[in-house]
């Protein structure tokens, strides 16, 4: 399947219509937080992408991703077909939401069926780190209480880190 056609799968699935550009992810901004099992990271374009869908997967298919997690966006599963007959699921997870149903969907995906997940927001560093741990400790790599340390412990800088600790040790339960 062509890229554009993906995109455009992608675009209505979210309901997006008005996009001027290719959305992909941002190999740069990617960073483990459990190895092998799920990651953090952001999108190449940083203006107006906010809660916008990611319509390029191919950082995440050549990766061996088997999920993309948006944590901007609250958006139901979508599958995204790799050039190479894969596919990935794309799901959104807001990151402020009071709970999430997602989250065990997530950790599902690498507790039970051993995927490799990444989890993005725009720059890939507070609302995906969030998600991050949260579905970390869902899928019992560890437990709330050191995926909430380990998320305070994240890079500097952190817009809302004292209402997404709390956020994050309440969901990670």
């Amino acid at each position: 399947m062509k890229k554009s056609v993906v995109a455009l799968f992608v675009f209505m699935a979210f309901g997006i219509t008005n996009v001027s550009h290719a959305l992909s992810l941002d190999p740069r901004s990617v960073r483990p937080v459990v190895s092998g099992k799920i990651y953090r990271g952001g999108v190449s374009v940083k203006k107006g992408t906010y809660g916008k869908p990611v319509t390029d997967f191919s950082y995440a298919c050549e990766n061996g991703f088997s999920m993309v997690v948006n944590a901007y966006s609250s958006a139901r599963a979508t599958q995204v077909r790799c050039a190479n007959g894969e596919t990935i699921v794309y799901v959104g997870n807001k990151w402020n939401a009071a709970s999430s149903s997602a989250d065990n969907f997530i950790a599902d995906e690498i507790s039970r069926r051993g995927g490799k997940v990444l989890v993005h927001c725009v720059n890939g560093v507070d609302a995906s780190q969030a998600v991050a741990y949260i579905v970390a400790a869902r899928a019992g790599l560890m437990s709330a209480e050191e995926a909430t340390a380990r998320f305070v412990k994240g890079p500097a800088g952190v817009p809302h880190a004292g209402k997404m600790e709390a956020i994050v040790l309440r969901r990670a339960k």
